[in-house]
């Protein structure tokens, strides 16, 4: 082919606009070069635009637009290494090296280890208490129910329900290991009418993506924190107003009488949930010592995407608020972008944010939480029966992760210390004119109407009254 026919190849394979960049390169060198150097461009642009074409079509062909995403995780028999605490990160490693697919024929919605025909007995028959257990109610529920309960085989059905459910918590996580352990004993009890499709690690985005991705259609549910679900029910947020808890006791005495009515205003919004998981009091973690209230003015705080609240409490203490995903925190932290994060401990070592921070003060500023919301819609199209057993399922195991996370979440944070990171003791003085400011903030977000001001009056009189109590 002559250098004509090469050059009007590669332009035929160029996108528009990097055809237009070539034509004005092209006129330029017409206007001040000579006409063997524009031959010798030629040459070089052809090859160039060549080599873009091949490696355009290439990728092209390989790519999917789909929602079945390979998992970066060892396959169901490789061999792993655990360490002997969970908090010593990195929290589960794979003693072979390389980066591993999850096999097609096993997606990530069940954890498979052995071909399902192998377990038996299998699931079949509920045990009566499970259409009595309402969603959020710990008290009802429960160890797990023994295989040797059902008695007939697994019979799996062609016709299914797929719900797909987002998160960013990583995969290999314990939250993850239960999560799917819950989803193949759903899948097993309904005989496969009912099916979970994981998505960790935030694959699918931050917790305000997978909303747009479950308004969309794409997923039908997120494990997700309340701050997430601020627009959708504002209410929701209410547990983790800075400074509204001060003990773990007073949550308890709190959440008795509130629980359920958050999860019925929380479906009247549009979304199923099954309880609360507690993650304890998130804390500041800093590059520098926070020992009173001028230590935090003018630091960068990171927040939370789309927590309102949390941001203009943040703004009451004179700090300067940076919102980012969780991805960019750690990398914000080492280049100078933040100076203070608001996370438990349990939080900080699972997200590795310890790697960035030199102190933790020891406030307890925040009440975390998290919880799964699934879309009414989709869940309504379960039947009856199998929704009993989701819900019994899914309310057994966030009952068991809020009592295990509290435990997890001092041992970490005794690991915090341990690795190295200094504890800062602020004063009480200083405690109670932090707690005083953003008191005051809490009060002016009911007032605008930021959540239900009736609600939030309820909650303090139960904390008052608990504390009254308690002297």
């Amino acid at each position: 082919m002559t250098q004509s026919g090469r050059w009007h190849a590669g332009l035929d394979l160029a996108p528009p606009s990097l055809r237009y960049i070539i034509c004005y390169t092209l006129l330029g060198q017409i206007m001040t070069s000579s006409w063997k150097a524009l031959g010798r461009t030629l040459e070089i642009t052809t090859i160039v635009l060549l080599v873009l074409a091949v490696g355009y079509l290439w990728v092209d062909t390989d790519s999917e637009d789909t929602l079945e995403p390979q998992i970066a995780s060892p396959p169901p028999d490789a061999k792993t290494e655990s360490t002997e605490s969970p908090y010593q990160l990195p929290l589960r490693r794979s003693a072979d090296t390389g980066t591993y697919r999850q096999p097609q024929e096993n997606p990530p919605s069940i954890d498979v280890t052995q071909p399902i025909e192998l377990y038996e007995p299998m699931y079949q028959t509920l045990p009566a208490a499970s259409s009595t257990i309402p969603a959020g109610n710990c008290d009802s529920v429960g160890a797990s129910p023994a295989a040797e309960l059902y008695e007939s085989q697994y019979q799996a059905s062609s016709a299914s329900v797929v719900l797909k459910i987002a998160t960013t918590s990583p995969e290999g996580s314990k939250l993850m290991k239960e999560l799917r352990a819950g989803a193949r004993e759903i899948q097993v009890r309904t005989n496969g009418r009912v099916r979970i499709r994981y998505y960790g690690g935030g694959i699918m985005g931050n917790d305000t993506k997978v909303l747009g991705q479950i308004r969309a259609g794409r997923l039908q549910g997120g494990v997700v924190t309340p701050a997430a679900l601020q627009r959708i029910y504002p209410d929701l947020s209410i547990y983790g107003l800075p400074f509204l808890f001060q003990s773990e006791d007073e949550v308890v005495y709190v959440r008795k009488q509130f629980d359920e009515r958050l999860l019925h205003g929380l479906r009247e919004a549009g979304f199923v949930s099954f309880g609360f998981a507690a993650t304890g009091f998130a804390v500041f973690m800093s590059t520098e010592p926070v020992r009173e209230l001028g230590d935090l003015k003018g630091k960068r705080v990171w927040v939370f995407e789309g927590d309102t609240i949390s941001y203009t409490s943040m703004e009451a203490l004179s700090l300067s608020p940076v919102t980012l995903p969780f991805s960019d925190v750690l990398a914000g932290l080492r280049v100078g972008l933040i100076d203070i994060v608001l996370v438990s401990p349990i939080g900080a070592l699972a997200l590795q944010w310890q790697t960035g921070v030199k102190f933790i003060a020891d406030i307890p500023l925040v009440y975390g939480m998290g919880l799964m919301a699934i879309d009414v819609n989709a869940f309504n199209k379960i039947d009856a029966a199998d929704r009993e057993i989701f819900t019994e399922v899914m309310t057994r195991a966030y009952c068991h992760f809020d009592k295990t996370n509290l435990i997890d979440n001092k041992e970490a944070y005794e690991a915090l210390l341990n690795s190295g990171i200094q504890r800062v003791i602020v004063a009480d003085h200083e405690f109670v004119r932090i707690r005083e400011i953003v008191e005051a903030s809490n009060r002016r977000l009911a007032e605008l109407g930021f959540f239900s001001e009736t609600l939030y009056e309820d909650i303090v009189d139960y904390v008052e009254d608990h504390r009254s109590q308690s002297r």
